[in-house]
């Protein structure tokens, strides 16, 4: 069969050859007949206007190409949306008009560049090869040449086809290759070792390097542009490679693939070249010699048989072959291609069937045909391979050589190349290679996401394109030394996005070696922790530092005073420490409000901090109540002249809720060491001086002196009248429902201690139970708490048939009693409480003592089913840490948050985090102090719904909160919509 011949029967494109004169189709290729539905005989007798509906080529169009619109005619009557290629020529004159078709075609299953007449074609070396003198018909009448493309809307399975083919062919032509991924620019991004090897180079040596700096070639450079540009790939087989000399030194198969991106664009090429020197000198070889091709038969590295389709059975087979299916020769003599397959393929067709196919389509043709086929082993094993079948002389007799390579290792690679590629592609953290220079050869889109940077800006740099200059040279030199000497680097970098904005970065660095331990690149993966940093920094300044005024705390307050006393002890140093009370600030909130007496502190904060030197410590310590630990104080004059300023700074107002308010303090102040040596004594004594102060009518200042007895004898006696509260029965309790707002149901209580005196009425429990914690008492009045607690909610199940949860808060005196969790189950087993009924509260301070003995106690009690939560958390010091080493169930938000959570963007922002954190710890949220609908709101936009707070409820006396256990859904009134 002719060139041409060739060329038209394989061309992919549907072609009509069609008389000038008489419209009558002279020639349709096998595409044409595919696509128009009729066989050969059957378009013979039809006209061009049977088959397309369009414009008729003018006849003066002089061989002009032109494209018309219009439609297939199939002939089940369906039409298909076209455009044709059409130009007048003779029939002699087909081949100088290929230029109607698309620049490639197929020839022996592979793809070339088309030419017109005249012109030669270029292998990989460069050199040309002689044109082919072919021609489809030696007649001269004017015939018209149509090519026909379906639109992919009227085909829609064309472009997957097509895609599917791509990549059918590029699985072909990497077989056994040399491959070079290269970059748009054609510089190296990687090479194999065969590639390496066949240039005796070693794989390293290409990087960086441009392909055409190092083997120039002007022809290939315009394919490798073109390839570039137009996304199609190019293959060429058995292209002579020419030494300096102009002697043809080898041979080529070589395939240059267009990597794409999801948007269709080209971002590397994959070039393929496999030497077949050996092959196309053996083939040479068998037509001059039987006993070369003997020799080339047995010693080619591809397993070979030779199948007479006449006797049904293999003549031929190589020992490769044997290897292949692990039988001997003579076992293969008598074995026929079914004998080595499974029943089916794994495109479901049976064995036997398609492998006659596949034999008698290489019997009818001179080209090879290729595919790959499942072969079975002796030991049963499926050998996937990857098929060459061609016709053999002599042409009286049926032989078909077949050529057959073990392909598992590469399907295997390929496997494992595209796990690895999905998993670059999918990953959440950023991911960039480097080579060893550190220019950039990959990011991921995860990189692309955290940066702002896209993979073709970045390709080709440096990463240092994302320093920030806020790290030093010192810890970049360390980052190339740790990395050169095959050692992994992890570090927080500090990086600056494509937009400007800073981040943090969690990096780890790791060398990547080839198998010879040499490093050729560099792997960083990192995620931006940016977020997770400020959470933690606000959390920790939270932990020491007071949420409304930004003043250190008590915490911190108190631990600036230890090293204080400290620092005393050596001598040579002394200092004082001041209580400042606001005097009737209850008065100005209760007035004013709120958001008010908020802004006083705020404001009265500042002043005090003006009058203070940067040495000095003010703390916010309660309510209304301040401390100051003035340093290196030489004398009382010292002092006395800092509570003048203080007087004078007071005397002018402050602008509180669009009103001037006239605010006076009262101070207390202990001296190192006349007032005390200790810090409780420090302390107690200028709190004792301070309430002096007040006694003496206020917006004045007191040294602590010892005469200073009246309010520790009160105290004492609180005390004393605390110690027979138990005795004379005078503790209560009261519960405070916390509600689903969810569903308008009660789902449990706080149970809160009331003391009401029998001469002095009730008093407050801010009062009463700092003693109780300072004296020990807290231990009985907690199991009296948790008896009681554990009783009524019995009691109340019994009666209304309903199961809530109790919460009980414990002090850290009572966590550290030996038989505590004893206690707490003799308690639940003597009132016949369910144990998940009860939630036991405790205080960061006790979480924060990381006492193991106190965290064995609550894991005991968990075991049980018993409950732990948080109480005000945000309040304290407690460390993320600390806390996932006890069995939490419930985080408890502190009123103090929720109060402004609507009006104050800092409390909203605590608030998102405290439920954030809570989450990720898995954590139930209780929002305490809820009183607004606002507030409730904002907490159910954060799917925050367990809710408890004067909106729903006072805590009540245990009668009044009976009643309430009977009103199911008495609480339902104050959900939105009701």
């Amino acid at each position: 069969m002719r060139f041409i011949d060739q060329f038209i029967l394989q061309l992919h494109e549907p072609l009509l050859i069609v008389e000038a004169e008489t419209g009558r189709i002279a020639f349709a290729n096998p595409a044409a007949l595919d696509l128009t539905g009729y066989e050969a005989d059957e378009l013979g007798e039809l006209g061009i206007d049977d088959v397309f509906a369009g414009d008729r080529l003018p006849p003066d169009s002089g061989g002009q190409l032109l494209r018309i619109i219009g439609h297939c005619i199939r002939k089940d009557g369906t039409p298909l949306a076209i455009t044709a290629a059409a130009s007048t020529c003779k029939r002699n004159e087909i081949l100088p008009h290929t230029h109607i078709l698309e620049s490639k075609f197929l020839v022996e299953g592979r793809t070339t560049d088309a030419f017109p007449s005249g012109t030669h074609t270029a292998g990989v070396s460069g050199q040309p090869e002689e044109p082919s003198d072919d021609t489809y018909n030696a007649e001269s009448a004017d015939v018209i040449v149509y090519t026909f493309q379906v639109d992919a809307e009227s085909d829609p399975a064309s472009e997957a086809l097509r895609e599917t083919n791509q990549i059918l062919a590029a699985v072909y032509d990497t077989t056994h290759v040399m491959i070079a991924y290269l970059d748009v620019s054609h510089n190296y991004i990687l090479v194999n070792r065969a590639y390496a090897k066949m240039y005796g180079q070693s794989p390293a040596y290409y990087s960086g390097k441009r392909l055409f700096d190092l083997f120039p070639d002007e022809e290939n450079q315009r394919i490798f542009s073109r390839v570039t540009q137009t996304g199609h790939a190019h293959h060429a087989m058995a292209q002579p490679v020419y030494d300096h000399d102009g002697i043809v030194s080898g041979y080529l198969d070589w395939s240059l693939q267009p990597i794409k991106n999801s948007a269709g664009q080209v971002t590397a090429l994959m070039l393929s070249q496999v030497d077949v020197t050996r092959r196309v000198k053996a083939l040479e070889a068998v037509a001059e010699s039987e006993e070369r091709f003997r020799v080339l038969f047995e010693y080619a590295s591809d397993a070979i048989v030779v199948f007479d389709a006449d006797l049904g059975r293999f003549t031929h087979v190589n020992e490769n072959a044997c290897r292949l299916f692990g039988m001997s020769r003579a076992e293969l003599y008598h074995a026929a291609p079914v004998d080595l397959s499974p029943e089916y393929q794994p495109d479901g067709r049976h064995s036997e069937s398609a492998a006659m196919d596949f034999i008698n389509q290489a019997l009818d043709q001179e080209e090879p045909v290729f595919f790959e086929w499942h072969h079975r082993n002796i030991h049963g094993e499926i050998v996937p391979c990857e098929i060459r079948l061609m016709r053999m002389p002599p042409r009286n007799r049926r032989l078909v050589r077949g050529s057959l390579i073990d392909i598992r290792d590469r399907i295997e690679a390929q496997t494992q190349a595209r796990k690895l590629s999905r998993a670059l592609e999918q990953a959440a953290d950023a991911v960039m290679i480097t080579d060893i220079s550190g220019v950039i050869e990959y990011v991921n889109p995860a990189f692309e996401r955290m940066t702002g940077y896209g993979s073709a800006d970045v390709l080709g740099l440096k990463p240092d394109i994302l320093k920030s200059g806020f790290q030093s040279d010192a810890m970049y030199q360390e980052l190339w030394h740790t990395i050169l000497s095959g050692q992994v680097y992890a570090e927080i970098f500090v990086n600056r996005k494509h937009n400007g904005d800073l981040y943090y970065e969690e990096k780890t660095i790791t060398p990547l070696k080839d198998e010879r331990g040499v490093i050729t690149h560099f792997v960083s993966t990192g995620k931006d922790i940016t977020e997770r940093l400020q959470t933690e920094e606000r959390l920790h300044f939270m932990s020491y530092h007071d949420r409304l005024t930004e003043l250190p705390n008590r915490l911190l307050f108190t631990d600036r005073l230890q090293r204080a006393i400290t620092r005393a002890a050596g001598g040579d140093y002394n200092f004082a420490v001041l209580f400042v009370d606001i005097d009737r600030f209850k008065m100005i909130n209760d007035t004013l409000g709120h958001e008010a007496g908020d802004q006083l502190l705020r404001e009265f904060a500042r002043r005090l901090q003006r009058l203070l030197s940067e040495l000095d410590t003010i703390a916010r310590m309660g309510s209304d109540e301040f401390a100051i630990l003035l340093d290196s104080v030489e004398d009382v004059a010292q002092v006395t002249h800092l509570m003048r300023d203080m007087i004078n700074e007071f005397n002018a107002p402050l602008r509180i809720a669009g009103r001037d308010l006239f605010v006076t303090a009262s101070t207390g102040i202990a001296l190192y060491p006349d007032d005390g040596t200790d810090m409780h004594t420090l302390i107690k004594n200028a709190d004792i001086a301070m309430f002096r102060a007040k006694d003496s009518g206020r917006n004045t200042y007191q040294f602590y002196s010892a005469d200073m007895s009246e309010r520790a004898l009160e105290r004492l006696n609180l005390e004393n009248n605390l110690r027979r509260a138990l005795e004379r029965q005078e503790f209560r309790l009261h519960f405070q429902p916390q509600i689903d707002i969810r569903t308008g149901r009660m789902i449990g209580a706080e149970a809160l201690l009331r003391w009401e005196h029998q001469e002095l009425g009730l008093i407050a429990p801010d009062v009463f139970i700092p003693i109780l914690e300072e004296s020990g008492l807290i231990i009985a009045v907690g199991d009296w708490i948790l008896h009681a607690a554990c009783s009524r909610a019995r009691v109340w199940q019994a009666v209304t048939g309903r199961s809530f949860r109790l919460s009980v808060n414990l002090s850290a005196r009572q966590c550290e009693e030996p038989d505590f969790a004893d206690k707490v189950m003799d308690v639940l087993r003597g009132t016949e409480l369910e144990p998940h009924c009860l939630e036991l509260e405790i205080t960061e301070s006790v979480i924060m003592s990381n006492q193991p003995a106190v965290r064995d106690r609550f894991q005991e009690l968990s075991a049980q089913g018993v409950r732990l939560a948080i109480d005000d958390f945000g309040t304290g010091y407690s460390s993320l840490s600390y806390i996932q080493k006890f069995p939490m169930n419930t985080l408890k938000i502190d009123r103090s948050f929720v109060r402004d959570i609507t009006s104050d963007t800092d409390d909203a922002a605590i608030v998102d985090a405290i439920i954030n954190m809570a989450r990720s710890l898995r954590l139930d949220l209780v929002a305490e102090g809820v009183e607004t609908v606002e507030q409730q709101e904002f907490l159910r936009e954060r799917q925050c719904y367990i809710l408890q707070g004067f909106r729903y409820s006072r805590p009540l006396p245990a009668e009044d909160f009976e009643r309430l256990l009977h009103e199911d859904r008495a609480f339902q009134e104050l959900l939105p919509g009701n």
